[in-house]
């Protein structure tokens, strides 16, 4: 993922910092605002380009890459945003998260799952995650896999709740057929990366887990 961390000042007060991954903007603000420490968790306020919006990400380790994952009391809810995002440490290091970086934890399964379902866009009005797992599966009506597209509802609800796996490391994503999800509300979701007849959760990140069935 290409980084890009521009730093500047206008006045003798007002820092301001833009985050650029891969050409898209994640982040064009006020410096001082961007550290979140929600319940111990480290993470960063972003708001996408859009000011006055805030967007609250965690922030978590994976050998020497930190990865943004949604906030879990948040994400269900409509007007959240989420992209994933994926920094090296000398990357990390420009955000002045130097005294914060032994608190940040390291990444888990459940993490990888929960921003892989993010990646769907999928909106609705839920009280809870649950709900949104729910009424994503139930959205879905068409899987271009013709083991996926069996007993999709079924299926769905399983790999939302994968809770324990093995990471893996994607290297270079065109070395994959994208497996896609199409959606009642007529998106289409790139939700699986498929190589040598093993499926992975297409995260938009260099990490995912391979699938069973």
């Amino acid at each position: 993922m290409n980084i890009d961390i521009i730093i500047w000042s206008e006045g003798l007060y007002d820092d301001y910092m833009k985050i650029i991954a891969d050409n898209v903007v994640v982040h064009n603000g006020y410096f001082y605002r961007i550290l979140s420490n929600e319940n111990n968790i480290i993470g960063l306020e972003l708001n996408y380009g859009e000011e006055g919006t805030n967007h609250n990400v965690y922030l978590k380790k994976y050998k020497e890459k930190i990865i943004t994952v949604p906030d879990y009391n948040l994400m269900y809810k409509y007007n959240y945003i989420y992209k994933p995002v994926e920094f090296t440490f000398k990357e990390i290091e420009k955000i002045k998260l130097e005294e914060e970086m032994p608190k940040i934890r390291n990444i888990t399964i459940e993490d990888i799952v929960l921003s892989w379902i993010l990646t769907s866009e999928f909106k609705d009005y839920c009280s809870n995650m649950e709900e949104y797992k729910k009424l994503l599966s139930r959205n879905i009506y068409y899987v271009s896999d013709e083991k996926l597209n069996e007993n999709i509802e079924e299926r769905f609800t399983e790999l939302f709740n994968i809770k324990e796996g093995i990471i893996e490391e994607v290297s270079d994503i065109s070395e994959y057929e994208i497996i896609e999800v199409y959606l009642n509300k007529g998106t289409v979701w790139n939700a699986f990366l498929k190589k040598d007849n093993e499926i992975y959760l297409n995260t938009g990140l260099s990490i995912s887990i391979k699938i069973k069935f």
